[in-house]
């Protein structure tokens, strides 16, 4: 086996990727939805079962009556097709070698325009699920997954589609905007307290708050948050305006990116996480995935409401097949999770082509677990 044989096999691929960016790894958003568990599919769809359970209290009765007849719990079946996402680099001969010809030598730093294209592969892919995950918690329309969406690649989105939520996303419109001094944020009409009691009365009790670093800007001004933290919390303003900064310094880090944020505690609400991570879109422009003026809230229990599909990516095999059609299975094998692999293209130029394919879906097992607040100003 040749030196660039050894280089560019599947396995060695995953081996060269070196875990130095921010985006080797799932990020914030598509961890929430993972640490509501991983679904395997064998096909192009998941297909998942909720059930919706009543709350209202058993009856009353005497030693010698029957019990009150219940309905069994709902339980409906939900099927969801899979995303699939895919990009690729090619690598050119003259990147790789010092020269054409007899006894050509691979240059020293061949190995690292490998990785690189890994890496930057493996992070669009990352970043584009960490995207649809974020988008469907946000926007009650549903996420579009069509060739007008600007924030994908211009020509990179081949499909029209828009993934929604079955059911459908459960929204709070705030009364006043968070940016203003006077708002009651934690005593006022349709502020949080008010939120909070609708997740709770559809059976959630919420315990995740995510919000982005604009946001955060906007509770400095808030004259009631400000109390909140410098009397209960015994903190002064001046320690927590400089942790708007610090809390949002977790770019995929899970342990960073879970930890609670000076505002936890705030409306009783025990975590508060400040998301700020971004992408850029096709103009260039760095974007947030956090909206600004709102908030996602999620309960402890993310089993209950979130879960992540992972489905299989077809993979091409370095085979000839001669003979009768049986033979064409093994042209490919199909692989679940991400999958990174190089290929030689059969023309004059004999180029590189590194490939990564990715197949997925976030799941919502219950929307009404799910709430965004709206129009909270930044």
């Amino acid at each position: 086996m040749s030196q660039l044989d050894l280089l560019l096999s599947v396995p060695k691929l995953a081996e060269l990727v070196k875990q130095r960016t921010p985006a080797s790894q799932p990020l914030p958003f598509s961890q929430l939805y993972r640490q509501g568990g991983v679904e395997e599919c064998d096909g192009d769809r998941v297909i998942f079962e909720k059930r919706l359970y009543d709350r209202k209290l058993a009856g009353a009765r005497t030693v010698e009556s029957e019990a009150f007849l219940k309905p069994m719990p709902n339980r409906k079946v939900v099927e969801q097709g899979l995303i699939h996402l895919t990009s690729k680099r090619i690598l050119t001969p003259k990147q790789l070698y010092w020269g054409s010809g007899i006894g050509m030598q691979l240059r020293a730093n061949a190995a690292s325009h490998v990785v690189d294209a890994v890496e930057q592969i493996k992070g669009e892919i990352h970043r584009g699920v960490e995207y649809i995950c974020t988008e469907l918690l946000q926007t009650a329309g549903g996420v579009s997954l069509t060739p007008a969406n600007t924030d994908f690649p211009a020509g990179a989105t081949t499909i029209s589609d828009t993934m929604t939520i079955d059911g459908a996303l459960q929204t709070f419109g705030v009364g006043a905007g968070w940016n203003v001094a006077s708002t009651g944020i934690i005593s006022g009409t349709n502020q949080l307290t008010d939120a909070i009691r609708q997740m709770e009365a559809n059976g959630h009790s919420p315990h995740h708050a995510i919000h982005s670093r604009q946001l955060a800007k906007a509770l400095v001004k808030n004259t009631e948050v400000k109390e909140w933290l410098t009397t209960n919390g015994g903190l002064t303003v001046e320690y927590f305006k400089q942790a708007i900064n610090a809390a949002a310094r977790m770019q995929g880090d899970e342990d960073i990116a879970f930890t609670p944020s000076v505002w936890s505690g705030i409306g009783g609400l025990p975590s508060w996480l400040d998301w700020d991570h971004g992408y850029e879109n096709n103009a260039g422009t760095f974007t947030r995935y956090m909206d600004s003026d709102k908030m996602v809230l999620l309960p402890r229990e993310l089993k209950r409401v979130l879960g992540f599909a992972e489905g299989y990516s077809f993979i091409p095999n370095n085979v000839q097949v001669f003979g009768n059609a049986e033979q064409g299975a093994d042209l490919f094998r199909a692989e679940r999770g991400m999958q990174v692999y190089a290929y030689r293209t059969i023309d004059d130029v004999g180029n590189i082509v590194v490939v990564g394919r990715y197949t997925f879906a976030p799941i919502i097992r219950d929307e009404f677990g799910v709430l965004t607040l709206t129009g909270l100003g930044t």
